[in-house]
């Protein structure tokens, strides 16, 4: 049935922007399409497990409407053991407003914090894995659903950029085992309320090598006419990403950090299958940081050498006491989630690298990711 679907589509959807181009011709002068994406396969092995997987492909396609209308969209391509799975990973149309403004609307890719959306991204990610707290399950979504304005203007020597926007909102989850916890990624909202957030960043020097974030984010969360339909979660996050050559070292090297933090409102969860009405609670709080350093000898002779990249990275996450997920040591104690990576990248091209690394996390086994990425 899907290669049927495909086999219709397709051809429908080579035929739409010809036709497209043809009217805007009569009119504007042309439209045009840029395909880009990548594509990465993956390997993890630890002391009972040698495996390939995690092979994927993303198509970007961004089809300009005109010199101040575009849209932008990505689809994701990954196999299972069964078939291959397909994902709208965001659609979003973009209106420039001005020189320092730009409308946009649909699925987009947030700027909550610096990780998701842009550091965490293949070829500026230099691990193949998230640090904790930074995936799935972790704080923020990986996408929003909605319309926003983003834009960004120079301050004398220093710049400014923002990132406003209006979405869905995170989803609560209330059932024993997710109680507390949010789903950030449905395509449609569960109540009246909509979320609102944003992102400032400050790039203070003139050569742009430091940028400061700071973002917020606050959404009522709980399904329309139900007891926890005006229960509420702020986030709040501040980020630095740092990149500068040194000649002393004949290197560049690269400092990103970030920490977010989440709280939502009181709520009493029901005990499934319990006739007394008791109720179960916890103070859901948490926080999440990383803290990434990398070296590269850019200014080497030796052309092997100076594609090389060494990098270092620490991340924790403190999840609440009493939640079902949260995280709890072996004597059953909330602890905090910590991870640990080193790693060494080799770039190919500028688009194109080749990722080793060795991971140490509570709760798991270490474990050693192999990854090849390769984006165009």
């Amino acid at each position: 049935m899907k290669k049927l679907l495909l086999s219709i589509i397709v051809p429908a959807w080579c035929i739409v922007p010809s036709l497209a181009q043809t009217e805007a011709s009569k009119n504007s002068g042309a439209t045009k399409l840029l395909v880009s994406g990548h594509a990465e396969i993956s390997a993890v092995l630890d002391s009972g497990n040698a495996n390939f997987g995690d092979a994927g492909f993303s198509a970007i396609f961004l089809y300009s409407l005109s010199d101040k209308l575009f849209l932008e969209s990505e689809i994701e391509v990954a196999p299972s053991d069964e078939e291959a799975g397909f994902a709208l990973e965001h659609a979003n149309l973009v209106w420039m407003l001005g020189d320092n403004i730009a409308f946009h609307a649909g699925r987009f890719v947030p700027h909550f914090g610096l990780f998701r959306g842009r550091l965490g991204e293949g070829f500026m990610n230099r691990f193949p894995t998230n640090p904790v707290g930074f995936g799935d399950g972790g704080i923020g979504a990986m996408v929003e659903t909605g319309f926003g304005f983003q834009g960004g203007f120079a301050c004398g020597v220093s710049k400014m950029n923002y990132d406003l926007w209006v979405s869905n909102g995170p989803k609560l989850l209330t059932d024993l085992e997710n109680a507390g916890q949010f789903e950030y990624e449905a395509y449609s909202d569960n109540n009246k309320n909509k979320a609102i957030g944003g992102r400032i960043g400050f790039l203070p020097l003139s050569n742009s090598s430091l940028e400061l974030g700071l973002s917020y984010e606050t959404a009522k969360t709980g399904d329309q006419y139900s007891e926890f339909q005006d229960k509420a979660v702020r986030m709040m996050a501040v980020d630095v990403n740092y990149v500068q050559p040194v000649s002393a070292l004949s290197s560049t090297i690269r400092i990103t950090g970030e920490y977010k933090s989440q709280e939502v409102d009181h709520i009493d969860f029901a005990i499934p299958d319990d006739t007394t009405g008791a109720t179960y609670t916890f103070e859901n709080k948490s926080n999440t940081f990383y803290g990434m350093f990398s070296i590269r000898p850019t200014g080497s002779h030796n052309k092997i050498l100076r594609n090389l990249e060494l990098a270092f990275r620490y991340s924790k996450f403190t999840t609440p006491d009493g939640a079902a997920w949260s995280y709890y040591d072996k004597d059953g104690k909330n602890a905090p989630l910590t991870q640990t990576s080193i790693g060494l990248d080799y770039w190919l091209k500028w688009n194109c690298v080749a990722k080793v690394s060795y991971q140490k996390q509570d709760g798991a086994t270490d474990q050693v990711y192999l990854q090849l990425y390769y984006g165009f």
